[in-house]
């Protein structure tokens, strides 16, 4: 698992084990520039306490504790095939990020429910931007079951850092500083739409809508294709919504009306595309041009 890049010191660099990684520029599908709620952030990242911003080469991440944790961090789940892959062997956690202040302990961790912090670096004190790295062995008993999370944060009360990179590798050495930033958006963004998908972000429809073909005006059903950019990691969770961000509802194929109160659902779908939307009332609003139209969100994240 090991490979050769147009590097920024000119060396080998092993193959990065974590999506979305580069975040002088993350796939940010959900489309915000600050996160202060709890849940995923840009994709493949959730956030407990604090808030995440994206700038325009890093991610800021800072905050203050709650009355209920004393965690800020942002976290990867790993999947069952990285899991398998790592289980008994050897692996290097690295960080490219600067400490602006803290106040408690900065750290980067790979964990499990029963294992919560295997021994790694824990800074107490801010610090100019580098790389911070951690080798540690996995047990080789951790399968698919496990909830095994790559973190970065702090346990604490407050924390301003600024995170360029992250990675998780086979190996003793880390080999991020040969990892070019910048350039891995398009294959990140494959990667991460295995997990979730915006159709409104990510769309090659000439006005980034899906359209489907009312078939009969009485009947609670529209019917077409929409196929997802790569197949989803399983079956995934899929929320319509029209035009103005509502969700269950449709907007008119021709004028652009939203159509409402439809409770519109995806039907008849997989891991690669759904062929029917289903209403909870007929489309009588769509008398002209049979023809609706609408986004769609499809979530298998972890």
């Amino acid at each position: 698992m090991r490979g050769l890049t147009n590097s920024r010191s000119g060396g080998d660099s092993n193959l990065n084990l974590l999506d979305n990684w580069d975040f002088t520029n993350p796939v940010n599908q959900r489309g915000k520039s600050t996160y202060a709620d709890e849940g995923y952030t840009i994709d493949r990242w959730r956030k407990i306490g604090g808030m995440v911003s994206i700038n325009s080469d890093r991610l800021n991440l800072s905050g203050a504790h709650s009355s209920t944790s004393y965690i800020v961090d942002i976290r990867q789940l790993l999947d069952s095939d990285t899991i398998s892959a790592i289980a008994g062997k050897t692996v290097t956690l690295s960080v490219d990020c600067a400490v602006n202040s803290i106040s408690g302990e900065f750290y980067i961790s790979l964990a499990n429910d029963t294992k919560k912090e295997y021994p790694a670096p824990i800074f107490t004190s801010g610090f100019s931007r580098k790389i911070i790295s951690h080798t540690q062995n996995i047990p080789s008993n951790w399968g698919a079951a496990d909830s095994v999370r790559f973190t970065i944060g702090t346990n604490g009360t407050k924390v301003n850092a600024d995170i360029y990179s992250a990675k998780l590798e086979l190996g003793e050495v880390s080999t991020l500083k040969n990892d070019v930033l910048g350039v891995n958006y398009t294959k990140e963004l494959l990667k991460s739409q295995r997990y979730y998908y915006d159709s409104r972000t990510e769309n090659d429809m000439p006005d980034g809508r899906i359209r489907m073909k009312v078939l009969n005006e009485s009947d609670v059903c529209v019917a077409g294709n929409a196929f997802f950019p790569v197949p989803m990691r399983s079956k995934p969770a899929i929320t319509i919504y029209s035009e103005q961000g509502n969700a269950g509802n449709l907007n008119n194929g021709f004028s652009g009306e939203e159509l409402k109160s439809l409770g519109a659902y995806a039907y008849f779908y997989g891991r690669d595309c759904f062929s029917q939307v289903n209403l909870n009332k007929p489309l009588s609003q769509v008398t002209t041009v049979k023809e609706v139209c609408f986004h769609y969100t499809a979530s298998a994240d972890l």
